[in-house]
């Protein structure tokens, strides 16, 4: 029998739902290993996924393992008004006691249900700060390929400088970067689904660990394992460089009227909107079968600028909104028709490839 706090307990069983998620191979179930000081509770997810948490405990009786249904824990816990619960692992199943409350689920036999063990040394080892890890994830995922169920399919690529990260995803429209020109002394590519689910969970520092034929992220208290990604990412700083080459103008826009003008456009076309310069002026145009729509926004250029191009109205949208500067203007630089828009600062890179006509 051991004694958890039921708030708690109800946060690591929500970490771990989410991974379960309806699509593990062993039915919705968990893990659970029970020794002298911790609790360690562990799902299996789709596409290789492995999260595990610990709970430190007083073990009040014997050590044991056993597996129950995720599904019916991770409903009721955060339900019970009580502020502790005891675990006890009987004969005829998992029992759960409160103050007035008693609940038993039966076990899972569930032979699959193997906990691994990693038999070999990590081929790389790297720690990075949690705050700025999720930061970076959540401020590129935008750009991420989505399939026909509406669900984030691409990877991030994590490059490691001796002091810094860099974040890069795409979807082969648009790259969207976070973090400085870096020179690369590792990398790592992830897939987003397993990480976006419980980036948000990761606190203090972040050991990520390369095998073979998997990555382990840990911190104090999580572990998720994901399986390893075959084949290369483009080069970041290739492409970078090749792009720069081509960008020979630039103008500099409010960026709430921008995005104003583009959400409009976006409702009248998602596709393609023109965008016209001339001047010292922006030119924002979306044209259907339903209605056309055009605004016209003051710019400051360097020198006199004309240009002419189709962009992805959700794109910009998109890219404009997952900027952060802390700038009320923003500085869009490009080249001609063939050339893609660029939304840059120290720390950030949007672009955003255009359209052909």
């Amino acid at each position: 029998m051991i004694s958890l706090n039921t708030k708690n307990f109800a946060m690591e069983l929500k970490k771990l739902k989410e991974i379960a998620g309806g699509q593990t191979l062993t039915g919705e179930s968990v893990h659970f290993d029970i020794t002298e000081n911790q609790l360690k509770m562990t799902v299996y997810g789709s596409c290789g996924t492995t999260l595990m948490t610990v709970l430190p405990i007083m073990n009040l009786g014997e050590k044991g393992a056993f597996i129950v249904d995720i599904k019916k824990l991770s409903s009721i816990i955060p339900q019970l008004s009580c502020d502790e619960i005891t675990l006890q692992k009987a004969k005829s199943g998992l029992r759960v006691v409160g103050k007035g409350i008693k609940l038993e689920l039966p076990y899972v036999n569930l032979p699959s249900f193997k906990l691994e063990k990693n038999t070999h040394e990590a081929k790389e080892e790297i720690f990075v700060s949690a705050e700025d890890f999720k930061k970076k994830i959540t401020e590129t995922s935008h750009a991420l390929a989505i399939n026909k169920r509406g669900e984030m399919v691409s990877a991030f690529c994590l490059d490691f400088s001796d002091t810094d990260l860099r974040v890069t995803a795409t979807d082969g429209s648009r790259i969207s970067i976070r973090g400085k020109n870096i020179e690369t002394k590792k990398n790592i590519i992830l897939p987003s689904e397993a990480v976006r689910k419980v980036v948000k969970y990761f606190n203090g520092n972040i050991t990520i660990k390369k095998y073979e034929d998997h990555i382990t992220l840990i911190d104090g208290s999580t572990s998720l394992k994901v399986a390893a990604l075959s084949g290369k990412y483009f080069d970041i700083s290739s492409i970078l460089k090749q792009l720069y080459a081509c960008i020979d103008k630039e103008i500099v826009v409010n960026k709430e009227e921008l995005v104003k003008a583009m959400e409009i456009a976006l409702s009248m076309d998602k596709e393609k909107s023109l965008l016209t310069i001339e001047g010292s002026t922006l030119v924002v145009t979306s044209k259907t079968m339903e209605g056309a729509f055009q605004q016209t926004i003051s710019a400051n250029a360097s020198k006199d600028i004309t240009f002419n191009g189709y962009i992805n109205a959700q794109y910009l949208v998109d890219a404009l909104k997952s900027y952060h500067g802390k700038n009320e203007y923003i500085t869009l630089k490009f080249g001609n028709s063939k050339c893609p828009l660029l939304i840059e600062d120290e720390k950030t890179i949007e672009v955003v490839f255009l359209k052909v006509a």
